[in-house]
């Protein structure tokens, strides 16, 4: 961080500007208050650490000013006054400051105080880049929303306020259909982006053959005479694990760009290899190519090559970002290659291995909400065990060979497969604890029925829960654990 040191007395500013620069910071200096202020209007800077008795402007005017000043960045403020005028410090924090710090200064006293500021700051940055982003996707949005509402509305009243004919009202209504598509198009992908940036959107992995993933991706693509889509495939290629749905949205998004960016015609290939332990699909088209100095920005929010020979192509500028983060969700990455214009484009992006999935842990949580999931695994980890998540039942069954959990903590509640009917299907393939933490109601046959497929533990879902479970799991592992260090057979053992 940027600190900013106000203090009059030559010694002391000497021995704090050594202890912030000792922390790692950096630091500008003041020997009163006014020169602190023209330093900070002239200056960035994240911390302020002011004495409280100076010449020119004391410090509670220097905090003052400061909290008047509405600039985008909060400066976080903390008041230095001597060990006998603790009133100094309440006063301070009246008028502004965050915290205070006591003469002498204590070395240990202002690490503390600037990490706290250091979050404080680290945070409100973050505010502020979200807003913005926030604001320039409104204005980016309504930007784009006013063309095809124009023309939409436009050609309505035309048809509303004049005679044509036949020829020119098709003319018009199949305008004011593209339109709307494109419309709707844009408002779909902007909500997409929302749900994806705000945690709101995650993926749900599963294994999935590639073959059939490829053939569903160009059969809802269409067919299209001038550009067909070739699938290619090696002979067999291992399980994936993919959320169908996101996956095939990317296919959707690459391959329609294939074609619309290839005016000219040409055949589109969607392939796929085994490539370092990932399954590498690619999409390439012999089009119009991507000049190299859009390649790094390619997959930005509202970047669109802006050459004279794609203006009159229709997109929202969207696809490619939301292709970006769904593929990261997923583990994997997506690039573009291109030899320039009019060479052809070809994208490519990795889906992990089944086999070569989540490494091996202690504990599978198979919960589909992140936030109880964090929590599970910070609870967990706080009693010494490893953890991986499975968003829904159908992953965990891939993962449980990839992982080799010990013990499971389930949900019963989960989108596809059921909680309690994925037991069975575990039992098939693993023998270890399980625990149950959902907010499901279950009757006590239902628990007895739970208990002879293992379950050790139900637990309702609230306050002190994930203590529990983590608890109930550490309790089931323990004799396990014993056996192991013994040397005895765990299986035998229990």
């Amino acid at each position: 961080m940027r600190i900013l040191i106000a203090e009059d007395t030559p010694v002391e500013r000497l021995l704090l500007q050594r202890a912030v620069e000792g922390l790692g910071h950096d630091c500008v200096v003041a020997a009163d208050g006014a020169e602190a202020w023209a330093l900070f209007e002239a200056e960035d800077v994240d911390v302020i650490i002011s004495d409280w008795l100076m010449p020119k402007m004391d410090g509670p005017e220097l905090c003052r000013r400061v909290r008047a000043q509405r600039g985008a960045f909060y400066t976080y403020f903390l008041i230095l006054t001597a060990l006998t005028d603790k009133q100094h410090a309440l006063a301070g924090m009246q008028v502004g400051a965050d915290d205070y710090l006591m003469k002498p200064l204590d070395v240990d006293d202002l690490a503390a105080r600037l990490i706290a500021a250091e979050r404080v700051t680290t945070v409100q940055r973050q505010l502020v880049a979200a807003e913005r982003a926030k604001d320039e996707m409104v204005s980016v949005v309504s930007h784009e929303l006013r063309t095809p509402l124009s023309s939409i509305v436009g050609f309505a009243e035309l048809l509303q306020t004049r005679e044509y004919g036949e020829a020119e009202q098709r003319e018009f209504l199949a305008i004011i259909v593209d339109e709307s598509n494109r419309l709707s198009a844009l408002i779909n992908d902007f909500l997409d982006m929302q749900r994806i940036e705000s945690g709101r959107e995650f993926v749900r992995p599963v294994p999935t053959e590639v073959l059939p993933l490829l053939q569903r991706a160009a059969a809802a693509a269409g067919d299209d005479p001038q550009r067909p889509i070739l699938v290619e495939t090696p002979g067999t290629l291992p399980l994936v694990l993919a959320d169908l749905d996101r996956v095939q949205q990317v296919l959707a998004n690459l391959l329609s760009n294939a074609r619309k960016y290839s005016p000219s015609g040409g055949e589109v290939r969607l392939s796929a290899r085994l490539v370092d332990g990932t399954v590498e699909l690619s999409v390439t088209d012999h089009g119009l190519g991507i000049p190299p100095e859009a390649l790094p920005r390619l997959f930005g929010k509202f970047y669109r090559v802006d050459n004279a020979d794609r203006r009159e192509i229709k997109g929202t500028g969207l696809g490619l970002a939301i292709c970006q983060k769904l593929v990261a969700a997923h583990g994997g990455r997506i690039w573009v290659e291109s030899g320039g214009q009019p060479q052809g484009s070809c994208f490519r992006f990795t889906l992990p291995l089944v086999g070569h999935g989540p490494a091996r842990a202690d504990v599978l949580i198979v919960e589909d909400d992140p936030a109880f999931a964090r929590l599970m695994d910070a609870e967990l980890a706080a009693v010494g065990l490893t953890t991986v998540r499975a968003p829904s039942a159908e992953a965990a069954l891939a993962w449980v060979a990839a992982a080799a959990p010990r013990a499971v903590v389930l949900d019963l509640l989960l989108p596809g497969l059921q909680g309690e009917d994925f037991l069975p299907r575990l039992r098939e393939i693993m023998d270890g604890p399980v625990v149950v933490v959902t907010v499901k109601h279950v009757l006590a046959d239902d628990a007895d029925a739970l208990a002879r497929q293992g379950v050790v533990a139900v637990l309702r879902k609230g306050p002190g829960a994930a203590v529990r479970a983590a608890e109930a799991v550490r309790a089931a592992l323990a004799p396990a654990d014993v056996a192991a260090e013994r040397g005895d057979d765990t299986r035998a053992a229990t």
